[in-house]
């Protein structure tokens, strides 16, 4: 879809080398190891990449936009700050990715999609990071400011973390409490076990 490639073209070519795939369910295909991954990246030419890149980058702004809550969209709120972090440091559209991981009113779409802030959080330090070698002052200390308010929302998030529980997914909840220290952590798993 991404590239308007013909469908049985693109299964065919799966098909012929399919030991390079895996295919986690029907219909979903991932390079099965990072290194042929970074091989097949590495004999495209620096445009080529930037070219894929942008390709890319337009479908899932527009797959965020359209919130049809499809597997385009998932994908954008997880990795789209990724693929703009990419053309950052390409020196290209710097701008764009800073302002994009800073959208506060981004951050329920992937909060309520992953379950947790991560998604939001790491685009966040990413742009802390590249604001940082740039010598963008402005930059990182309006994303150090959002990752704070990232961290205090998530420690007052603790209704989620029963939500969580009460549905059933004790890893994530018990994950989720990682943010929490001392005192506070410990009031919080005797609630936990206490909801159990």
């Amino acid at each position: 879809n991404v590239l308007v490639e013909d469908e049985e073209e693109t299964k065919a070519l799966i098909d012929r080398y399919s030991k390079w795939f895996n295919s986690p369910s029907p219909g979903k295909y991932v390079l099965y190891h990072d290194r042929l991954r970074t091989y097949l990246l590495q004999k495209l030419s620096e445009h080529e990449v930037q070219e894929l890149n942008e390709t890319l980058i337009s479908y899932l702004e527009k797959s965020l936009a359209d919130e049809k809550g499809d597997e385009s969209e998932l994908y954008a709120l997880e990795h789209l700050s990724t693929h703009m972090l990419v053309e950052s440091q390409l020196d290209n559209n710097y701008k764009r990715f800073h302002e994009y991981v800073n959208r506060d009113v981004l951050w329920p779409r992937q909060i309520k999609a992953s379950n947790e802030y991560k998604w939001s959080q790491n685009g966040v330090q990413q742009s802390i990071k590249e604001a940082a070698r740039r010598h963008n002052e402005d930059s990182t200390v309006e994303s150090v400011v959002n990752s704070v308010k990232l961290n205090y929302h998530e420690k007052n998030a603790s209704k989620q973390i029963f939500e969580l529980l009460n549905s059933g997914d004790y890893e994530l909840a018990l994950k989720r409490c990682e943010v929490f220290k001392d005192e506070n952590l410990f009031v919080l798993l005797i609630m936990m076990i206490h909801e159990i």
